[in-house]
């Protein structure tokens, strides 16, 4: 999900993770929903985070991260 939330800045870009931290606070039963969010990007790095909610709208994961991106070449 936060890849995509980058992608959505930056369509052709490349990435690596630079870190990435899960916390899992439930179980994942039914239909899931991913809400990714970029927090700041700088010039070559981005920190991103996202929350996978449940059928009720429960979180049940989150998720932050940090990562390098390059744009692509013309």
């Amino acid at each position: 999900a936060m890849a995509q939330a980058i992608r959505a800045c930056l369509p052709d870009c490349s990435m690596v993770t630079i870190d990435m931290a899960t916390h899992f606070m439930g179980s994942a039963r039914g239909e899931l929903r991913a809400v990714d969010r970029v927090v700041r990007r700088t010039r070559t790095i981005c920190f991103c985070t996202a929350e996978i909610c449940n059928e009720n709208g429960e979180v049940i994961a989150m998720a932050s991260g940090s990562f390098r991106y390059r744009a692509a070449k013309p």
